[in-house]
């Protein structure tokens, strides 16, 4: 029903339009960092830049990437991100990151197609390129009020590390879990959608 791919750099109007649409979420304001006005006026060359280098088709070692599910009549309704972060590099509070990790930077799903399956198809896609790419752990960090975004993550995996840090935004907390590739749906993975 859904094909759970990586955004290609020729599709930066449909990424750049499913971002539009995640920044009007009831839940945007604590889930992701840009606001949906910020997002609005953004030059293309910013998108197309972004899909460039998030696509599967980027040039060189790949470091960050864009997932999408695309419906079979071609509409896309979730996204998810992932960055890899090595040892030494910045960690969010000023700290710097202790060992190589995939973080998740954002998952978004269409409300009319929740309760599908999707969160935990997506977490797998994004832990099966971690895996293809040598990245041993995965995390990300959840606003501590965002608890949808929390429990689905709970629900495939993820646990609380005991890391909490103040942002521009409020509390986040980290959680994280060991990259193991296509294992979410044995663990609860609808529970996001």
């Amino acid at each position: 029903m859904y094909d759970i791919r990586p955004v290609r750099a020729s599709e930066w109007r449909e990424s750049r339009d499913l971002q539009l649409r995640a920044l009007q979420d009831e839940d945007a304001a604590v889930a992701f960092f840009e606001t949906y006005d910020e997002a609005l006026v953004k030059p293309e060359g910013e998108w197309r830049n972004w899909a460039k280098i998030a696509g599967s088709d980027a040039d060189g070692t790949p470091f960050i990437r864009d997932f999408v599910a695309v419906t079979l009549f071609g509409e896309w309704v979730a996204t998810s991100t992932l960055l890899i972060r090595m040892a030494g590099d910045p960690e969010l509070g000023g700290e710097t990151v202790e060992t190589d990790r995939g973080d998740f930077m954002g998952v978004w799903i269409d409300p009319y197609h929740r309760g599908q399956g999707l969160f935990a198809r997506l977490v797998d896609e994004g832990m099966s390129w971690l895996a293809d790419n040598g990245v041993p752990h995965s995390a990300l960090w959840v606003h501590e009020e965002n608890g949808r975004a929390r429990r689905a993550f709970e629900g495939v995996g993820f646990e609380r590390t005991g890391l909490r840090r103040i942002e521009s935004k409020g509390p986040e907390i980290q959680l994280a879990r060991p990259v193991r590739p296509g294992s979410s749906a044995g663990l609860g993975g609808a529970a996001g959608g």
